[in-house]
């Protein structure tokens, strides 16, 4: 049966800059574990704020897809006698396998005729090796700069505050930075600082922009972008196009509410490009 796997990193302020990288290594890492891991899965999708970063993975398969290997024992000179009947040494090769000498087949070598046993090996739940990799997963994330918090001898970019670890409605086991794994999010920081619990990223969506985060990034630079247009035209001013502003305030809020600022006339006695530069 396929799940979704939700992982969601609570933090303190990330800086922007740290936040579309992380965001990027967290998708390519957990392809390449599930992979790995023989688990099959969906498209890895990741957005963030901030305080968070989200990882959301649909089609994970509940356990490893089994593996059939090939074992090739000894040369079928030795493995039967005169009249055909099996040897100690075929007997000792089926019974090492678990497996029974009828099971046992001849393949050709370049060496000659041997034995060979084809072995199945089910696989593991999928639950069990995610739990396993968590920790050293979330230690991972690159950033350009780490830091310590209270006397933990762990790093990241700025204290975690909440780790949501979700496989289907069960939560994964783990702990990081003295932070256990839970379904519970948290709202913003100061217009609705309560706790959420999580049940899909779908719903968790909405339920975080009813306390005031927009967990999309795009959907943020699109409200900053026609909210600052508007607020702009409100003054009889424009906003100057600059994407490269946009991306970064975007990952500076994460609930945009574009407002109009002013500061005194003779300032405006100054050259356009030295008080833009300064805005910025």
């Amino acid at each position: 049966m396929a799940k979704t796997l939700y992982i969601e990193i609570g933090t303190e302020e990330i800086p922007a800059g740290y936040i579309l990288p992380a965001l990027e290594s967290m998708s390519l890492r957990i392809a390449r574990f599930l992979d790995d891991n023989r688990i099959a899965h969906g498209e890895p999708t990741v957005t963030g704020t901030p305080r968070r970063l989200v990882l959301n993975v649909p089609g994970v398969a509940d356990c490893q897809q089994p593996v059939r290997t090939e074992v090739i024992g000894p040369p079928k000179s030795a493995a039967y006698d005169a009249q055909g009947k099996p040897t100690r040494a075929a007997e000792g090769f089926a019974k090492g396998q678990g497996a029974s000498v009828a099971d046992l087949t001849i393949k050709q070598t370049p060496k000659g005729e041997y034995l060979c046993v084809f072995r199945e090996e089910a696989g593991l739940a999928a639950k069990e090796l995610l739990e396993k990799m968590l920790p050293d997963f979330i230690a991972k994330i690159p950033f350009p700069k780490s830091m310590h918090w209270s006397s933990y001898s762990v790093t990241f970019a700025r204290p975690i505050q909440w780790i949501v670890a979700l496989f289907a409605q069960e939560v994964l086991q783990c702990e990081y930075a003295h932070v256990r794994s839970g379904k519970k999010s948290m709202g913003h920081r100061f217009m609705s600082p309560v706790w959420i619990e999580v049940n899909d990223l779908e719903s968790h969506r909405e339920n975080l922009r009813k306390n005031y985060v927009i967990l999309d990034i795009a959907e943020r630079r699109q409200l900053i972008r026609q909210g600052a247009g508007t607020a702009a035209a409100g003054v009889g001013g424009k906003v100057l196009s600059d994407d490269e502003l946009l991306d970064e305030v975007t990952q500076l809020v994460e609930f945009p509410q574009p407002l109009v600022g002013r500061f005194e006339d003779k300032y405006l006695e100054l050259p356009p490009e030295l008080l833009i530069t300064v805005i910025k």
